[in-house]
């Protein structure tokens, strides 16, 4: 690939976005901006194979980091396809991770909270939300499960600008097009951060 060719990518697409994530500083940048919670010190492996069993689907993750401080662990990929599978696959992935995250003989206590983050150029559920965020509830009573297991969904190409904040709205306007021009307005600090941050 060119020089001029890479530089025409949008962050969107699947060679730069984890080559991008793969820099802890972007990466933390993406998250925060993402769960609106602080992230300590990430450790990151990028396009990470968990193979178990070879009799069982083995998953390659798009980025894996995890937070060396709070031990929190954050899967991101970026969907640029709609295969019609993404509520059963994020339900695998995060299976998946749980296992690599409990050593034999440790308590289930121990268990860290997880993220799995996937961030579509289409609407997953048609409801035109930019962000859809799920987690264990009981049905008869509303009452949360408080799991640690966050499942959230984002899509470029919501309407409810009023319903999310603005670092969000810049970030997923940036991964369909990663230019100047598109930087030159934003006054957003955190967001102008990431962006320069891309660029170097």
């Amino acid at each position: 690939m060119s020089n001029r060719d890479f530089q025409q990518l949008n962050l969107s697409d699947n060679f730069l976005f984890p080559a991008a994530l793969e820099d802890p500083v972007i990466c933390k940048l993406v998250l925060e901006c993402i769960i609106e919670e602080k992230v300590e010190e990430l450790e990151i492996r990028v396009e990470y194979t968990k193979p178990y069993n070879s009799e069982f689907k083995c998953i390659r993750l798009d980025v894996y980091a995890k937070d060396t401080v709070t031990k929190l662990s954050y899967n991101l990929e970026m969907q640029n396809k709609d295969e019609h599978n993404l509520p059963l696959r994020s339900r695998y992935y995060q299976a998946q991770i749980d296992v690599g995250n409990l050593e034999p003989g440790m308590d289930y206590k121990k268990l860290k909270p997880v993220y799995v983050i996937f961030i579509c150029n289409f609407d997953p559920f048609d409801k035109k939300l930019y962000r859809y965020t799920f987690a264990m509830q009981c049905e008869e009573r509303k009452m949360m499960l408080n799991d640690g297991a966050k499942r959230i969904f984002l899509n470029t190409k919501g309407k409810n600008h009023s319903e999310v904040p603005q670092i969000l709205l810049d970030f997923l306007g940036y991964l369909n097009d990663s230019t100047d021009e598109y930087v030159q307005d934003k006054s957003n600090e955190k967001i102008r951060k990431f962006m320069d941050e891309l660029r170097n």
